[in-house]
């Protein structure tokens, strides 16, 4: 991404440069341990999110647009939802909408009864012939960590402009809500 936007070997460098900072962060942020109350929580989806996406947006902060609620998470919780965002942002990055310089990922979360969700909605990538016919491994890590680790449910829709992924998790599972907006 970087290598197709940057203007000079200088600007290249330092764009990596602060990628690779904002993944270690990102990193670092999955796995601190938590502290602060008698239940362990701490972090909120919505930190989490803005992490493991900070390597991935452009210098004009135009990639991503994230709106909705938030939630705190227990240390789980967050080291898998930090995995599903990295994956989403990787898949992007490779075959998707993060793969063109106007690319774009809505994340929308909300709260819906029992439930917390994301939509994740991709724009602006290379069209799309057709639904994909194998899952490969990130599909598969993202499926299984969904439904059997969180117990929610994950369903994804293809068309030829853009791709979704609506994740819905027990807020139960998560372990306690905080009706905080989430806006970037």
């Amino acid at each position: 991404m970087e290598a197709n936007e940057a203007s000079s070997p200088a600007t290249l460098a330092a764009a990596m440069q602060s990628r690779l900072a904002a993944l270690h962060a990102a990193r670092r942020l999955a796995q601190i341990p938590f502290h602060g109350s008698d239940r362990g929580l701490e972090l909120t989806v919505g930190e989490i999110i803005k992490a493991v996406i900070k390597p991935y947006e452009n210098e004009k902060r135009t990639h991503f647009l994230i709106t909705g609620a938030d939630m705190e998470v227990g240390q789980d919780v967050a080291t898998a939802f930090a995995l599903i965002i990295y994956e989403l942002c990787s898949n992007a990055v490779k075959y998707g909408s993060l793969s063109r310089a106007a690319g774009k990922v809505s994340i929308t979360t909300r709260l819906e009864g029992p439930n917390f969700t994301i939509e994740w909605i991709k724009r602006g990538g290379p069209a799309i012939a057709q639904r994909p016919t194998e899952s490969g491994f990130r599909t598969i890590l993202t499926t299984a960590t969904i439904e059997q680790q969180l117990g929610g449910s994950l369903r994804r829709n293809w068309s030829k402009d853009r791709f979704e992924l609506n994740m819905s998790v027990p807020c139960a599972k998560l372990q306690r809500e905080a009706g905080t907006p989430l806006t970037s």
